[in-house]
């Protein structure tokens, strides 16, 4: 769990549980305000920070899915679950869990992958397909 303004981008609160997923300790997420931005993958980046700003400008909670580098410089892909919340002076603050679903990526990577190969000689199948009664090819 973690809470966060928005403008600028700032961790006030980053629970215990959040360090495993990428290796930093609260506190350094807490201390270092661009250490969010910076760890987010730099092909994601623009796209998270555009969804991020729309979201918190509408007032509407979001889910989002992205990659992240973590202290050891691995790709973790987590999903954020994010509320948003408005004070009685208008500031905006994100409330929100992030989890860690590398696992269900991978998982879902080889199902693609296995769908579009053929499962003897790993080639790829395309857009063929065999047809039931020949046993051949269809294209």
């Amino acid at each position: 769990m973690w809470e966060a303004t928005v403008n600028p981008f700032q961790f006030l609160f980053v629970s215990r549980s959040a360090g495993p997923i990428l290796g930093f300790a609260p506190q350094i997420w807490m201390q270092q305000p661009n250490l969010w931005s910076e760890r987010v993958h730099p092909e994601d980046r623009a796209t998270v920070a555009r969804k991020v700003d729309d979201a918190a400008h509408r007032g509407e909670g979001y889910q989002l899915e992205y990659r992240m580098l973590s202290a050891d410089g691995k790709t973790v892909w987590v999903r954020d679950l994010v509320n948003v919340i408005r004070d009685g002076d208008g500031a905006v603050r994100l409330r929100g869990v992030t989890v860690d679903v590398t696992e269900t990526k991978h998982l879902e990577q080889r199902l693609r992958h296995s769908a579009n190969h053929d499962a003897l000689t790993g080639s790829g199948i395309g857009p063929r397909s065999r047809t039931r009664s020949s046993g051949r090819f269809a294209t």
